[in-house]
């Protein structure tokens, strides 16, 4: 007999939708499609209607999985913005009843993510080594990343003759990819070799 898998699943690889990707208008009731990619390639997707009135606000979820067709509702709250102005939404979670921003789907429903147990983030499974590496390489990853953003084609560099907050943020982590130098390479393959 197999032995059973003791991996955990990570929250991080599983379909999850966030309320930021839904189209909300207070008292319309949009409808859409979500499509889940995974290095590019379709994997999956739902249709979605949100209806936000002042009765029961929801948002309303149809999908396939292993064949079986998945219709449910989850609830909608908002809450006044800690900012003073304007509101931000939340998913109840249909089984716990909290409040969250994000639903994973990990069975047959999404849920917050305390609704599983043995579930965890990709950074809470990383080895020692890793982070070692990512601490010390980690900032010619996000170069990349900060390069590739800033020559992006509708990127904003300076808005009234002065830099942008996220123009400056970039290349103060540009500088800290500058700064990784061929003796942390060294120190680290040392490391590694003894």
């Amino acid at each position: 007999m197999p032995k059973v898998s003791t991996d955990p699943i990570l929250l991080d690889c599983v379909k999850q939708i966030s309320i930021s990707d839904l189209q909300i208008e207070p008292g319309k009731k949009k409808a859409g499609v979500l499509r889940f990619l995974r290095s590019g390639v379709e994997v999956g997707s739902l249709g979605y209607t949100t209806y936000l009135n002042d009765i029961y606000p929801y948002l309303n979820l149809s999908y396939k999985v292993n064949g079986e067709s998945i219709n449910y509702n989850v609830s909608i709250k908002e809450k006044p913005s800690n900012l003073g102005s304007g509101t931000v939404y939340y998913f109840m979670c249909p089984l716990t009843l909290k409040p969250c921003r994000k639903l994973y789907l990990v069975g047959s429903k999404f849920l917050h993510r305390t609704a599983y147990k043995g579930c965890c983030y990709d950074s809470q499974i990383e080895s020692k080594h890793y982070r070692e590496l990512k601490y010390t390489f980690g900032s010619l990853f996000e170069k990349d990343k900060a390069y590739e953003q800033i020559y992006s084609k509708y990127f904003k560099r300076y808005y009234k003759e002065k830099p942008t907050k996220r123009y400056l943020k970039l290349l103060r982590i540009i500088e800290a990819g500058d700064q990784v130098n061929s003796r942390s390479f060294y120190s680290l393959f040392s490391k590694f070799t003894n």
